[in-house]
C-alpha cells in the first residue's frame, strides 16, 4: 500500500472511531506517518474529529498513546482548541446576526456548518 494511501485509510478509520460508526480496535498502524495524516485532516477540515477518534484510541491503548510523537500531539491538541475557540466565535455571531435581523422582521436560516454541527458528537469540532 503507498503512502498516501495508507494516509487516507488511517485517517478515515479516526473519523469513523470519532463518530462511532466503527468501534476501536487493534488498528495496525506500522509505517504511519502521522504528520502527513495530520496534514491531510486539516487540509480536509476534519482536524478536530480526526482527534477524537485518535483520543479514543489513546484511551484504550496506552502504549500506542505513549509512543505517539508528543509534539504532534500537542500540536493537534492546541488545534483542536483553536477550532473549538472558532467555534464558538462563529456561534456567537450568527446568534448576535440573527437576533439583529429578527429585529428588523428579517427571519434567517441556517443551512450548513453550524446547522449541521449538531450531528457531530462533539459539536464545536466540526
Amino acid at each position: 500500500m503507498s503512502e498516501s494511501n495508507n494516509t487516507v485509510l488511517t485517517l478515515l478509520k479516526l473519523l469513523r472511531t470519532a463518530i462511532g460508526t466503527e468501534k476501536v480496535g487493534n488498528y495496525n498502524f506500522e509505517g504511519v506517518s502521522w504528520q502527513a495524516v495530520y496534514r491531510l485532516a486539516r487540509k480536509q477540515g476534519v482536524l478536530a474529529v480526526a482527534f477524537d477518534g485518535l483520543t479514543k484510541l489513546f484511551e484504550q491503548d496506552k502504549e500506542f498513546a505513549k509512543s505517539f510523537p508528543q509534539s504532534l500531539k500537542l500540536q493537534w491538541i492546541n488545534a483542536t482548541f483553536t477550532i473549538e475557540q472558532r467555534y464558538e466565535k462563529q456561534r456567537e455571531v450568527c446568534a448576535d446576526l440573527a437576533e439583529k435581523w429578527a429585529e428588523q422582521g428579517i427571519k434567517t436560516l441556517c443551512l450548513k456548518g453550524l446547522a449541521f454541527s449538531t450531528y457531530y458528537p462533539i459539536a464545536n469540532h466540526r
